[in-house]
């Protein structure tokens, strides 16, 4: 379930934990998502971080994106997508090897941090450095940091890759993201996004 903001005798924290979540084996590298797994961990380990994938059980045929992957307590059984959401609280409850994340980056399955060289810290500041408005001298600090789903769907958000730090007001994101009583996208596109898109629309 997501989280209620909490602090938790951990180790020193770590600056940053990189997430992934899937319903499918991780026992070789024989498909994209092992693949994708296997990069961003070495990613993670090159720069200090902590990695956690989070395994989902689906309830019904694994071929299936739109199969019950996770449930709502209210809203009830929903695909895989939704999932993320709960392994983010994973993360922020209860840190990586025993160590807080600070700050946590979600990756989907199918996506992989191409320069492996660069900092999450260091691609924040080129962001802010190129203009982008939410991390913009002045703009305050944030705690949920996400990118448009250009050219897709322009005025919504992709949740492919976002940003989030361990605090109170986000764990409150992640709840109410959670709770968002919109069955209608539990096992059909755009999933998760559409709700959050609806959410917080600025």
């Amino acid at each position: 379930r997501p989280p209620s903001h909490t602090t938790m005798p951990f180790a020193p924290s770590l600056r940053w934990c990189v997430v992934m979540a899937d319903t499918r084996p991780h026992d070789s590298l024989a498909y994209y998502w092992q693949l994708t797994a296997a990069i961003n961990r070495q990613y993670a380990a090159a720069h200090g971080y902590g990695f956690l994938m989070v395994h989902m059980e689906l309830n019904r045929s694994a071929s299936a994106k739109d199969a019950d992957a996770c449930t709502h307590p209210a809203v009830g059984p929903r695909a895989a997508p939704w999932c993320k959401i709960l392994a983010l609280a994973v993360a922020m409850q209860r840190g990586v090897r025993g160590r807080r994340c600070a700050a946590v980056m979600w990756l989907d399955s199918d996506a992989y941090v191409v320069d492996p060289t660069m900092s999450i810290e260091a691609y924040l500041t080129r962001a802010r450095r190129l203009g982008d408005e939410a991390v913009a001298p002045g703009s305050g600090p944030w705690e949920l940091l996400l990118s448009s789903n250009t050219p897709f769907q322009p005025d919504s958000v992709c949740t492919a890759v976002l940003w989030l730090h361990n605090t109170a007001g986000a764990c409150g994101l992640l709840r109410r993201w959670w709770d968002a009583p919109w069955p209608e996208y539990s096992h059909r596109h755009p999933y998760e996004q559409r709700p959050l898109s609806a959410l917080h629309r600025f």
